[in-house]
């Protein structure tokens, strides 16, 4: 990952190597996991909205077809 993820200056200075590595490998794994997550529900929205405009375009269209033909 990128430096300014890892610019950590909160540590603790009692901590050995072992122990810091192993915080910032869990804070690694904890953010790449918060981007997916935002990245699938974007993706979520985007597939919900266009249902909704599909649905929206398939009662309209006859909707239409229906009160031509009645009239």
């Amino acid at each position: 990952m990128t430096k300014d993820i890892f610019d950590f200056n909160h540590i603790s200075p009692d901590l050995t190597i072992e122990q810091e590595l192993e915080l910032k490998s869990y804070y690694e794994n904890c953010h790449s996991k918060c981007l997916l997550y935002k990245k699938a529900f974007q993706h979520y929205k985007k597939i919900k909205y266009e249902c909704r405009f599909i649905i929206i375009l398939l009662t309209a269209v006859p909707g239409i077809a229906i009160e031509t033909i009645m009239d």
